[in-house]
């Protein structure tokens, strides 16, 4: 029975962004799938390892949050389009988003957490009244800023990013310890835009 349980947890990480998104047409909605997920993997945890402190971390909005929304002096980008799309923009559900100079595989954003946090997962949304939104991308983290490691899930490096340029998209995935956090765009409609946030916990 553990065995089992313990594989529905992981299936439950592993869901694909269509599941996860669903529905999520605005970020209320998606603040509330969130809650949901911690909720259903903390009551499987209960079971399966009765009396053990084993939760995945999902935690927080960490760019965004009330609680833990970073400087925009902490979110860098490879380049910046022009100062009315920078980084400063980024932020989810926000009015704005980043666009960099040029639209090819180098362009990057970045987010400084303030101190090594654990991460599971990001939330990108596109340009919002314009036809423009990320497809997939990458990501990567880094303890100290200098040296990044691209975060695999199922042995794939590329996640699924937006359909449209309105709905939030959630991807999640293992949890791994960090203070830097990357998006490293793919593959997108038309331009390089983006909003997005983090999804993390403090230890």
């Amino acid at each position: 029975m553990t065995y089992i349980i313990e594989m529905s947890i992981l299936a439950f990480m592993s869901m694909s962004v269509a599941e996860v998104a669903a529905g999520s047409s605005c970020l209320q909605e998606l603040e509330n799938d969130i809650a949901a997920m911690k909720r259903d993997i903390e009551k499987l945890n209960a079971i399966a390892f009765p009396g053990v402190a084993k939760s995945e971390c999902i935690g927080e909005f960490l760019v965004t949050s009330e609680t833990h929304m970073i400087p925009d002096s902490s979110l860098t980008a490879s380049t910046v389009h022009s100062a009315g799309h920078g980084t400063s923009k980024l932020r989810l559900g926000g009015t704005g988003y980043w666009a960099p100079k040029v639209n090819d595989e180098n362009q990057w954003i970045q987010a400084d957490l303030g101190e090594e946090m654990q991460v599971s997962g990001v939330v990108t949304q596109g340009a919002g009244r314009l036809p423009e939104w990320l497809k997939s991308y990458k990501i990567a983290y880094s303890q100290q800023g200098t040296q990044f490691t691209v975060v695999v899930k199922n042995g794939h490096k590329i996640f699924r990013g937006n359909k449209d340029a309105s709905t939030p998209v959630l991807n999640m995935f293992s949890a791994v310890r960090a203070r830097y956090i990357r998006i490293i765009p793919v593959v997108w409609q038309q331009h390089i835009v983006l909003r997005f946030d983090i999804i993390g916990c403090h230890d």
